[in-house]
């Protein structure tokens, strides 16, 4: 839109249409395609100047656009009289001329016909199906739909919204899955991913991949993120502006080291604080985890603080000692709105911040003692939602034999993209045959890969975290089990395998 001869232009859109023994006067001011401002007013014919009105001064200095100019001058003389000259342009028989199915019909007529004014959900006026005109009318002239910027604009609003963790509902949905094409498209035939992005993903192996929001989110976003966690934020801002290749280049082998060096010292870390969030718990009426010292990195009190309260299922606040200011970080767990605890310790913080499930803060060193005492008190009346995580697993589909079929899959991808408050089909199967099964980890084996056998199709299965599961002989090799799991594509050298990922497993009765 920027390169267009309409950027920055000072534009309204005005129309006029009867109620009952009045007229409405409505007009929206635009700029860059948005509606910046709305006026509307109602008035009798002949009993007002225009000059009493608003119009004037909402007009000053404006391009109006109308459609059907001679309507509306007759229209406006019948209000305020003759003597009103209102300049304007006629822009129907150029929208006419992109949009053919507009020409010769009325803005009444062309609303009648509007699938967006049968289905908005409220009560659509001529103005709002003269502002969607103009829209298209807009980018269909100016090819916006298949420009550059916007393409590449929407990639970082992708990033954005996963990387914030956003509901994915509604039109985040379609902005998702929209800019994940836009990031998997390779180019020359495609745009593909914007500069500074390609480079990140050639680094991280992502290149050329297909690839969803869960690649985004543990390994692109994280990426971006260990500038500011590691103290060098201006690198990954560097990374977008960056017009040399070679030097994107170069930023993006840093990130991507900076973000196995956050790695290891998250990890260092997490070896403190899992033992000292465990001891604090009885400090808090085991609802509520305090992880704090001068060997708690500021970088990582988020990362810290979630793990905490994924761990133990409690709220968790992780506080780095640095000086005089301490920093900390919050997270929710449970369904605990994290903001009241927040307000019940304001008075002893510098500054606080963040949303219902994260939060911030910093407070001077003084009172330190004074905000330990404070969390103690509040925990006390923390009240947490139904059972601890992973007790519960809500199963969308039991699946007999015959559905066991990779042709699930294409089920699977309408309902994506999966994320927050959004999230994967978890089916389950009864009878399933544990043909084959390996431990896999790299410094212990935590977890299980296995060939799970179930109507005519085998499939391979990952289980996390499950390894200690079969040393305690709960099944095996050769057993039949009830399995609950998501499913998806393991690619390798652009080759995708359907696979299980267990959620939960038993033997069959």
């Amino acid at each position: 839109m920027r390169k267009s001869e309409l950027y920055g232009q000072p534009m309204c859109l005005l129309n006029t249409r009867p109620a009952n023994d009045s007229w409405i006067v409505e007009v929206a001011k635009m700029r860059n395609l948005a509606v910046i401002d709305t006026l509307t007013e109602t008035i009798v014919p002949g009993m007002v100047s225009i000059s009493a009105t608003r119009l004037p001064a909402f007009l000053e200095g404006q391009q109006i656009l109308v459609w059907d100019a001679p309507l509306q001058k007759r229209t406006l003389a019948k209000l305020f009289g003759n003597g009103v000259e209102v300049g304007m342009l006629d822009i129907a028989p150029e929208i006419g001329k992109e949009i053919p199915q507009t020409a010769d019909k009325s803005l009444v007529r062309i609303k009648e016909l509007s699938t967006v004014a049968k289905y908005a959900g409220r009560e659509v006026s001529d103005l709002d199906v003269f502002v969607n005109l103009f829209h298209s009318f807009v980018r269909k002239r100016e090819k916006i739909a298949a420009g550059e910027d916007e393409s590449f604009d929407l990639q970082l609003v992708t990033l954005g919204t996963i990387g914030d963790i956003m509901p994915l509902l509604d039109e985040n949905r379609i902005i998702i899955r929209n800019g994940i094409k836009s990031l998997a498209a390779a180019p020359p035939a495609r745009q593909g991913p914007r500069p500074g992005i390609a480079e990140l993903l050639e680094k991280l192996e992502l290149s050329g991949s297909r690839f969803d929001v869960k690649e985004i989110a543990w390994k692109l976003c994280p990426a971006i993120n260990a500038a500011r966690r590691m103290g060098c934020p201006e690198k990954a801002a560097a990374l977008f502006f960056e017009k040399d290749r070679a030097a994107r280049e170069r930023l993006a082998a840093e990130l991507v080291e900076m973000n196995k060096q956050r790695k290891l010292l998250e990890e260092e870390i997490w070896s403190v604080a899992e033992p000292m969030a465990y001891r604090s718990l009885a400090d808090h009426h085991e609802k509520l985890a305090l992880v704090y010292g001068s060997e708690i990195n500021k970088g990582v009190t988020g990362l810290i603080a979630q793990r905490i309260a994924r761990r133990f299922e409690v709220p968790a606040v992780v506080v780095c000692f640095a000086g005089d200011v301490y920093t900390g970080s919050v997270r929710s767990a449970r369904g605990y709105n994290i903001g009241s605890l927040l307000e019940q310790c304001a008075d002893l913080f510098i500054d606080s911040g963040g949303h219902e499930f994260a939060g911030g803060f910093s407070l001077y060193r003084d009172n330190w003692d004074a905000l330990r005492e404070r969390l103690k008190t509040a925990a006390y009346a923390i009240e947490l939602d139904g059972e601890r995580e992973g007790q519960t697993v809500y199963i969308d589909a039991e699946l007999p034999p015959e559905y066991l079929t990779p042709d699930l899959l294409n089920l699977v991808d309408r309902f994506a993209p999966y994320g927050k408050d959004n999230e994967q089909l978890i089916f389950m199967a009864k009878n399933l045959v544990v043909e084959d099964l390996n431990f896999i980890g790299k410094v212990e084996s935590k977890h299980l890969r296995m060939i799970l056998a179930g109507g005519k199709y085998k499939w391979p299965a990952l289980y996390w975290d499950a390894a200690v599961r079969v040393l305690n002989k709960e099944f095996g090799k050769g057993d039949r089990v009830d399995a609950a799991f998501t499913l998806s594509r393991d690619w390798y050298k652009g080759i995708a395998t359907p696979q299980m990922i267990i959620t939960d497993l038993r033997k069959s009765e």
